[in-house]
């Protein structure tokens, strides 16, 4: 006996037949719609745009939070995870991190990268130009500042912050950026860099990659603290792959990795098929969120941007970070995210799952953020005059070719990363 009559099962493959080819088109359509909706905004505005310098700061913002929370939250942050991971090579920014020991330990590490990314979440997620903004590259601006740290290294960093997300994306992502987004990448950090003193910006994306490679031509070299900075902190990058396979999985690292890097670490090249089955991967993973995949409804902020107390004073207010992917520092603690499945993976794994330990309840204060030696100083903090620690006011400049003789200077000791 049939089930379903030979008529019926033929009128569901026509209804098949005919909606997905429509799903397919609705796919197709809604895939760009954020980017068409924020390039018709900036030629209403500006008309054509031909240069960074025509992006008014705001559509800048507006450009960089779609790019990190709605079209390619998890690829911006693995590239800035590569871009801090790639300034390792450079021995000049490798010796302060070192010798500050922040690294020797794996709990200081884990809590000074998400200090970082706070931060950064603090300038992307606030405008510029608004008193939560200006205070993030204060704090920035402090906790750097107390260190001889060069123009070079801090510039070339900034530019990593800047390009890196484009290298990944062009090459790995669902679409590649557009123009316009390179514009904006670059009109936002340019502000950013300004903000902080820093000096010599090149005036366009194009400028500022060749800037770096450039950079690193002359200063990625081979060097012990090298791989000791990278040995401390790969765990960062596999935080969530089980012990076992660390150990298999670090090829992989080593194939995203360019030669350049790798030998500055005295890394070997991975194996031959390493690399070309990681761009598989990742171009059918394109292919498949290109054609079949709607876009996100909602973005995805790494951290809320309204205050646990929105009544206190902006110096007073504490936030939650919203992703937890390494330790959950700041990642806010409820019976769900403590006690819920993932919870009791990382209990049974032995990662660590939201608590006091973390800072789970009270959360951040931007005040707060950084070594324990800056708690309480600063921006952010009694006795700060709002503006105080922009543009440059309070940092300390060096020559590139005093890199060595400042770290040794000041005890190689990072703001970012000492305490």
């Amino acid at each position: 006996m049939e089930l379903l009559p030979s008529a019926s099962r033929g009128n569901l493959l026509m209804l098949f037949s005919g909606l997905f080819p429509a799903y397919l088109l609705l796919v197709r359509k809604l895939r760009y719609r954020r980017l068409q909706k924020i390039l018709d905004a900036l030629e209403i505005e500006c008309g054509t745009v031909r240069k960074s310098s025509e992006v008014p700061l705001r559509h800048a913002e507006a450009i960089i939070r779609n790019i990190a929370n709605s079209e390619f939250p998890q690829m911006m942050m693995l590239s800035l995870q590569f871009a801090l991971f790639r300034t390792y090579g450079i021995p000049s920014i490798s010796t302060i991190l070192w010798k500050s020991r922040q690294f020797a330990e794996r709990s200081t590490a884990h809590r000074r990268y998400v200090d970082t990314v706070v931060l950064i979440a603090e300038a992307i997620n606030t405008s510029l130009d608004s008193p939560r903004g200006k205070l993030a590259i204060e704090r920035i601006n402090y906790l750097h500042g107390r260190y001889r740290i060069s123009n070079g290294d801090l510039l070339y960093t900034l530019i990593l912050f800047m390009c890196q997300p484009g290298v990944f994306i062009d090459k790995y992502e669902w679409r590649n950026l557009h123009p316009i987004e390179k514009m904006g990448l670059h009109r936002f950090w340019n502000q950013v860099g300004d903000m902080m003193g820093i000096d010599g910006i090149p005036d366009s994306y194009e400028g500022c990659y060749q800037w770096a490679n450039e950079y690193e031509t002359k200063n990625m070299v081979s060097d012990e603290v090298n791989v000791k900075v990278a040995v401390a902190t790969v765990d960062l990058l596999l935080h969530f792959v089980p012990g076992p396979l660390k150990g298999p999985a670090l090829p992989v690292i080593h194939a995203i990795c360019d030669p350049n890097l790798r030998a500055s670490f005295f890394w070997p090249d991975p194996p031959s098929y390493i690399e070309p089955l990681i761009n598989h991967v990742f171009a059918f993973r394109a292919f498949v969120i290109r054609n079949f995949f709607l876009p996100r409804l909602s973005s995805a902020p790494r951290i809320e941007c309204k205050a646990i107390n929105g009544s206190v004073p902006l110096i007073e207010r504490r936030y939650y970070v919203k992703i937890w992917d390494t330790d959950p520092w700041y990642y806010r603690r409820t019976w769900w995210n403590s006690y819920g499945p993932t919870a009791w993976l990382c209990r049974i794994m032995g990662w660590g799952v939201p608590s006091d330990e973390f800072n789970s309840v009270a959360g951040y204060r931007v005040g707060e953020v950084g070594p324990k030696a800056t708690v309480g100083k600063g921006p952010g903090n009694a006795g700060w005059e709002p503006g105080s620690y922009l543009a440059a006011t309070n940092l300390t400049r060096v020559d590139d070719n005093e890199r060595f003789k400042g770290a040794a200077e000041s005890g190689g000791r990072c703001p970012m990363f000492a305490g």
